[in-house]
């Protein structure tokens, strides 16, 4: 019903359970609840803080000596990595045109 009226992209399957397992207790509030943790950026800023101290250390130091989960720091460089070929691949694009153009 809700897709019906909002479209297909309103809200999830998922997530619409979500609302209804919390409806027969009297929680009819649809917004996202507050999560506990630290910011994203938070982390990200001190991840990379440790790679700039130390070159050499290994994800999971990183993961112990910030306690956080080594899964985290692997998806954090990953999506850095990502991010820093993604710039030198358009920058690579760019003068290639320039000398084939």
């Amino acid at each position: 019903e809700i897709c019906k009226v909002y479209g297909d992209d309103a809200v999830t399957v998922r997530v619409a359970q979500q609302w209804f397992a919390g409806f027969p207790s009297g929680n009819f509030d649809v917004k996202d609840a507050a999560r506990s943790g630290r910011h994203i950026v938070e982390e990200v800023d001190e991840i990379m803080e440790k790679i700039d101290q130390d070159h050499h250390i290994s994800s999971h130091d990183v993961a112990e000596e910030l306690n956080i989960h080594h899964q985290t720091v692997l998806n954090y460089l990953k999506n850095y990595w990502l991010q820093t070929e993604a710039r030198f691949l358009g920058t690579t694009l760019t003068a290639l045109e320039k000398f084939n153009g």
